[in-house]
């Protein structure tokens, strides 16, 4: 009986304080060498997801291109309107791009009163009923590692209340973000220093778009950077990073479509020519589109010659490894 009694107390004897805090330590233990990797399991995933938008705007841009025989303009100069909303059509948004095409307005914008009318990409974008849609965000748009808002509130060029005053913000638009930005070039010689040998020129007038095509690019498509990203507007160590794009492509800035890869605005630059530069929020670099539609992770420590000689279309240049 008392052989029983003792191995009765002896099976519902429970941890000691000491075997308690062993097993914490080994979960801890555990845990953190547990988490990093599955948050680089989740970077990982959310970079892929990254590749395959670009890898669908890649094809958008070659279905346009074959339709049109040229290339979406970066913008359309006073009318405001980005590459983004030309390949509407070939993104499965047919239904958007005709709302807003067929949406009247004013063929320039003014405080005065007065109107030459106008219809869609043939007016002023700010003139426009701003049709539904433009507000609500397109997935294709957006790198899924980028905490950014949806909306980013743009005012428009020239806003009377702008040039009375104080901005009242009435009449500030919340349009739906972007991470992907067309690639100018590496030159400064036209269009007010921005760069003009790339693929997408910046500033040209509806309907008069550009008449540059995949022929153009006599250096291979395969060279050639067409669209990269840019992460939302931030700051690291102190100074600016990023900046706040919209696909519609309308703002006080033509920079809110396109990027350049000079040397004054190098990838994940910070500070004055951040809004210009390319950025992202993956480590070490940026993904890129290039002309042939495949997506290339380019280091952010890439030979600065090299990444020049990639953004420009036909300069020549031999490129080495990057």
């Amino acid at each position: 009986m008392l052989n029983q009694q003792s191995r009765s107390l002896k099976s519902g004897r429970g941890f000691t304080l000491i075997e308690l805090l062993v097993v914490i330590a080994i979960i801890a233990v555990l845990m953190s060498l547990l988490l990093p990797a599955v948050q680089q399991a989740r970077e990982a995933a959310r970079r892929t997801q990254c590749k395959n938008s670009l890898k669908q705007l890649g094809l958008a841009i070659h279905n346009y291109h074959d339709t049109h025989l040229r290339l979406p303009p970066a913008c359309m100069g006073y009318n405001q309107y980005g590459w983004g909303v030309m390949l509407l059509p070939h993104l499965d948004q047919a239904n958007l791009y005709n709302n807003i095409a067929a949406t009247p307005g004013c063929s320039y914008y003014s405080p005065t009163p007065g109107c030459i009318p106008a219809t869609g990409f043939g007016a002023y974008f700010w003139t426009l009923k701003v049709p539904n849609g433009l507000n609500i965000g397109l997935p294709i748009f957006r790198c899924a590692s980028d905490t950014g808002s949806s909306n980013i509130a743009i005012d428009p060029s020239g806003d009377p209340d702008d040039l009375a005053g104080p901005d009242n913000d009435s009449d500030d638009l919340p349009l739906s973000r972007t991470n992907y930005i067309a690639v100018w070039g590496s030159d400064s010689a036209a269009n007010g220093n921005r760069p003009s040998n790339g693929a997408f020129p910046w500033f040209t007038n509806w309907p008069d778009i550009p008449s540059r095509s995949f022929r153009d690019v006599t250096d291979g498509l395969t060279n050639t950077l067409f669209i990269g990203e840019r992460r939302s507007l931030g700051t690291q160590q102190g100074a600016s990073i990023g900046s706040d794009d919209t696909w519609v492509g309308v703002g006080n800035d033509p920079n809110d479509v396109g990027g350049s890869c000079q040397s004054v605005c190098l990838m994940n630059a910070t500070g004055k020519f951040s809004d210009d530069a390319f950025s992202s929020r993956h480590v070490g670099g940026v993904q890129f589109l290039l002309g042939d539609g495949s997506v290339r992770f380019v280091s952010e420590n890439i030979n600065t010659q090299t990444y020049a000689n990639l953004a420009a279309i036909s300069d020549g240049f031999v490129i080495g490894e990057f």
